[in-house]
């Protein structure tokens, strides 16, 4: 039974995951960092701005580092889609000085020199974001203002929910470090977290029994894993163009991905499924119809 393992009192509450990257940059005076070359292009601008130079490193089939770092590195692992808790476990055994990015694991415990989650790959909020474990700062920063950004992203209907989402991914990257808005709070303090980690986990376990025998990847959870969303690699681009033209939010994990690799087929293969606490599981029946139509699936 799923039961939450942070403690957010203790947190250091900013606006974004790449502030709080930035944040344990500036903390522990970091000149050189490796990271995956899969993950969000907005990791590498934020490393960039911080003068740290980045040192890229590859992953394989089970999302773990296809090489070994030297023990005093500093090492940045995504915990991708929320379902790599085992990666984390073992890395951080190995290396002292690892970074999990938890953006996509909102519900992961604190492993690691420094951690952080981002509240709004979850929640419906426009910011914020949990750094934990990191030593402080002594300065300060000022308080992010986010009223004017909530009615521009959820005023109005879903068929032009992703465009709204673009216009307000595109206000956060001209953001610097911030400390969380006070009506991000607000509304976090608000948030019923076992109940939205029992539908989400619930939604995933159900797309899993249905599509597991034809999903690309091994995928595997702890008991109390709660993922992002249902990563279904397919080398079939039918399903998810259908599921696009079904009216299905598919937000892909990253398209400007390139070269040979193994990163570039994740890239263009993977299907980020929803399996939010807002939808019922009526809506993962669909789901599943619309891929197992398109597919021909038994």
């Amino acid at each position: 039974m799923f039961c939450m393992k942070k403690n957010f009192e203790s947190s250091i509450k900013l606006n974004l995951a790449r502030s709080c990257l930035r944040y344990v940059i500036r903390a522990y005076d970091i000149r050189e960092m490796y990271v995956p070359y899969y993950i969000c292009p907005v990791i590498f601008k934020a490393l960039r701005e911080e003068g740290c130079r980045i040192r890229i490193y590859h992953i394989d089939e089970k999302f773990f580092p296809a090489q070994d770092f030297g023990k005093e590195d500093f090492v940045l692992y995504p915990n991708y889609f929320g379902i790599c808790s085992r990666n984390v476990k073992k890395l951080s055994s190995l290396y002292k000085n690892l970074i999990v990015d938890n953006a996509q694991a909102f519900y992961a415990p604190h492993v690691g020199l420094a951690s952080f989650a981002s509240a709004r790959k979850f929640f419906d909020v426009t910011d914020g974001a949990y750094l934990f474990g990191c030593k402080k700062l002594l300065r300060g920063f000022e308080k992010d203002d986010s009223e004017k950004r909530y009615p521009a992203l959820f005023s109005g209907g879903s068929s032009d929910f992703f465009e709204r989402f673009c216009a307000n991914e595109e206000l956060l990257d001209k953001e610097p470090v911030k400390e969380m808005s006070y009506l991000t709070e607000r509304i976090l303090s608000s948030v019923n977290y076992e109940r939205e980690a029992k539908r989400r986990r619930e939604n995933f376990d159900y797309l899993h029994s249905c599509l597991k025998y034809n999903n690309e990847l091994d995928v595997e959870l702890e008991d109390d894993d709660i993922p992002m969303v249902y990563p279904f690699k397919v080398s079939d681009e039918r399903a998810g163009k259908r599921l696009v033209s079904e009216g299905v939010e598919l937000i892909r994990y990253w398209e400007g991905v390139h070269g040979d690799c193994y990163e570039r087929e994740l890239a263009h293969y993977l299907l980020p499924l929803p399996v939010s606490a807002k939808y019922e599981i009526d809506y993962m029946r669909k789901l599943v119809d619309i891929i197992k139509d398109e597919m021909k699936l038994l």
